[in-house]
């Protein structure tokens, strides 16, 4: 590693060389791709090549190193709790609404919410006559195949 007036380069400075290091080898590489597709040989992996890249020789990119900063880029999401219900997977999705899973937390009894988009049910015709429509009919039916409206 060279330093310029006796000091240490910094990280940027670092990844920066190892990116020039690496595009250099990738064209080194893409060089003898092309003369190996003048010769016209169907060469596979020889077993030299194979142990080198298991050795981390000859790599187009530097493997990461144990220091190396590595962003998430998936996260587990908890779960979102509101008005004492656990919400959970969604189990459907219609034009203007989705059905999530929900536990009440105090009886932990599984139900259904229907989250209503309000800026897309202002986008269908008669949107909110519908949503009005269907909760007099779920206030109105009794039956233990249909759901049954709680709030």
């Amino acid at each position: 590693k060279l330093s310029v007036g006796g000091e240490e380069d910094s990280p940027e400075e670092d990844d920066i060389n190892q990116l020039r290091q690496s595009m250099h080898m990738w064209h080194l590489h893409e060089q003898e791709s092309e003369e190996f597709a003048e010769i016209g040989d169907d060469v596979g992996l020889s077993a030299e090549r194979v142990q080198s890249i298991i050795a981390g020789q000859g790599l187009l990119f530097p493997p990461l190193h144990e220091g190396s900063f590595v962003e998430e880029v998936f996260s587990e999401k908890g779960p979102k709790s509101h008005n004492g219900y656990l919400f959970g997977a969604k189990i459907g999705e219609g034009s203007y609404a989705k059905v999530k899973e929900v536990v009440d937390e105090t009886t932990l009894v599984r139900r259904a919410v229907k989250i209503i988009k309000h800026s897309r049910l202002r986008k269908i015709q008669n949107g909110q006559e519908n949503v009005e429509r269907e909760l007099r009919i779920l206030n109105k039916v009794k039956h233990e195949n249909v759901i049954r409206l709680i709030e």
